[in-house]
């Protein structure tokens, strides 16, 4: 909207690999503007904006300011599957993200958890959400709505939006069902 633009200098660790960015905003902390960048060496890409990864994930940070990346944290090997698109909200970027979870009768079954870059302090943290009602990533989308961060479940003709609180851990209210 301002028709201003900046051209991102080279970053200083050249992934190989999968690359997914999530657009930061103001952190008045340092009075400046970040951007997020994450890759992960061992991928494979889906038709429905997801990734697969199979290799740690590392983030970088890039300021404004300072003009240049910064390399922050890994987060260790995980074979997991992650919507490319973060969703910006009170400071902190969201990435909506499933693994597998073996349960007690020793079968597989997807888990989803919400990975969360906080823009101010930039460590990386992981959420478990309640599964239910949730089928899997495919099928999911991590939004916000109302000032708060939801998920939308969709199976057919099935949808399903539920609001996430954190208190201390994520709880869900339903907001809508099909």
């Amino acid at each position: 909207s301002s028709n201003e633009f900046k051209i991102l200098p080279r970053t200083g660790n050249p992934f190989h690999g999968g690359v997914f960015y999530g657009m930061g905003s103001y952190d008045s902390h340092i009075d400046d503007y970040k951007l997020v960048r994450a890759a992960a060496s061992r991928f494979k890409d889906d038709e429905q904006g997801l990734v697969y990864i199979d290799s740690p994930i590392k983030f970088e940070v890039f300021t404004g300011r300072s003009n240049s990346w910064r390399r922050i944290e890994d987060i260790g090997t995980t074979q997991c599957y992650l919507q490319k698109q973060a969703v910006h909200l009170c400071g902190s970027l969201y990435w909506l993200k499933q693994i597998t979870t073996l349960d007690d009768a020793y079968a597989f079954y997807p888990c989803l958890v919400i990975l969360c870059f906080d823009l101010a302090d930039e460590k990386v943290r992981e959420v478990s959400l309640p599964n239910e009602g949730i089928l899997s990533l495919a099928w999911s989308r991590l939004g916000v709505l109302g000032g708060r961060l939801c998920v939308c479940s969709y199976e057919e003709t099935d949808i399903k939006i539920r609001m996430i609180d954190f208190n201390g851990k994520a709880s869900w209210s339903k907001v809508i069902s099909t």
